[in-house]
């Protein structure tokens, strides 16, 4: 149990790096001037639906967070014409961001939840409605597919603070070091970057990786997929197409 809630603990943080998690609250602003996506990409309508997320069970929303200060990123530097030497322009461009998740509900009212709370106690969490993540044990163990789904938006100023956004992605995935971690092709938006993420050594009772970007103009979208050993690449790079899809759908 003391391993398991070790590894748990550092597959937390990695969850909360990775989203950027920042202050909730909420403000609105115009669709901005010369094409470029506005706040209009962190609407509700931008973002994944339940029901893109096409699997026989169903989904909650596990999280909802807006993001309008930005992320603490190191490497976030930008060479784009315009910007001063050294500038990190994935910072000082940032305007917003929204981060929305969701769980698969086996999580939430299925047999195995039992055990993903002892989990919480032997952390020193507070049980509540909803179980800790990322998920682990036999919840993992008996459903094979997508168990967590978050999306991540960023809104930038300029294409080039979108551009050192991807780009600290792009270097920075090195994973855990009881994960084994890869790149995996996708070519989606204007640019994108994926790598994947499965335990090492192998263990059913942890969850495997997915973790897409894609920049579309001024804004990133991030997509990162959790679940068991079945959950593919090709499923999660629909889920981005989606997203990617929703964003122009919502700023058109």
């Amino acid at each position: 149990m003391a391993d398991m809630a070790t590894r748990r603990f550092g597959l937390a943080a990695a969850a909360l790096s990775i989203a950027g998690v920042a202050a909730i609250a909420v403000v609105a602003r115009a669709h901005n001037a010369g094409g470029e996506l506005g706040s209009c990409a962190v609407a509700d309508k931008a973002f994944l639906q339940p029901t893109d997320l096409v699997t026989k069970d169903s989904f909650v929303r596990n999280v909802d967070l807006w993001q309008h200060s930005a992320p603490p990123l190191r490497g976030a530097l930008s060479d784009v014409k315009g910007t001063s030497q050294g500038r990190p322009a994935a910072t000082t461009e940032y305007v917003d961001g929204r981060l929305i998740g969701y769980l698969d509900d086996v999580a939430v009212v299925g047999p195995d939840r039992t055990v993903e709370d002892a989990y919480s106690r032997g952390l020193g969490y507070a049980v509540g409605k909803l179980p800790l993540v990322p998920l682990q044990g036999p919840v993992v163990a008996h459903n094979s597919g997508l168990l967590e789904a978050y999306e991540n938006v960023w809104e930038y100023s300029s294409e080039g603070g979108a551009r050192a956004m991807l780009g600290v992605f792009r270097g920075s995935h090195g994973g855990l070091a009881d994960m084994t971690t890869k790149d995996v092709p996708v070519q989606l938006g204007d640019e994108s970057v994926g790598y994947s993420m499965v335990p090492a050594p192998p263990d059913p009772e942890l969850e495997h990786w997915v973790h897409l970007e894609a920049r579309v103009k001024n804004i990133v979208i991030s997509i990162t997929a959790q679940g068991g050993r079945a959950l593919s690449v090709r499923d999660v790079t629909t889920l981005l197409e989606h997203a990617v899809d929703h964003a122009l759908s919502a700023c058109a």
